[in-house]
């Protein structure tokens, strides 16, 4: 079964600023005004108590995460693509899974850069 999407829709397509895209985050994973260093701070005293590697949510990029390690080291895990995306105040895993919005318009469940569709039809096509 093959999928046909017929789309009569207005399209919005909004980059995001590099700023907005990784602000710092706290430990809870909200915005924060306060320095990466407290938070650096915290996930290695965390690491060396639990003697497991912690992410230092302050270095958290869409498409990076760093964590702060037992030993005192660090370690810098990169992506190709992103994986997290900063989208209604808060980091979330980055989702393209299309919802309905509840101002009827469709778009991907946790964007990465701004997209919306409006007034979408889908017509399914089986190819035999």
């Amino acid at each position: 079964m093959a999928l046909s999407i017929s789309a009569a829709a207005g399209v919005s397509v909004q980059a995001l600023p590099a700023a907005a895209a990784a602000p710092a985050a706290a430990e809870d994973g909200s915005p924060s005004a306060g320095s990466t260093t407290a938070s650096e701070n915290k996930a290695a005293g965390l690491a060396a108590k639990t003697g497991q590697p912690v992410e230092i949510l302050g270095r958290r990029e869409e498409d990076a995460e760093t964590f702060a390690n037992p030993d005192g080291t660090t370690t810098r895990r990169q992506y190709s693509t992103p994986v997290w995306t900063r989208y209604e105040g808060a980091w979330k895993k980055a989702d393209a899974t299309m919802v309905q919005r509840s101002d009827g318009t469709v778009g991907p469940a946790s964007p990465t850069f701004g997209i919306t569709f409006s007034e979408v039809v889908f017509t399914w096509t089986a190819l035999e």
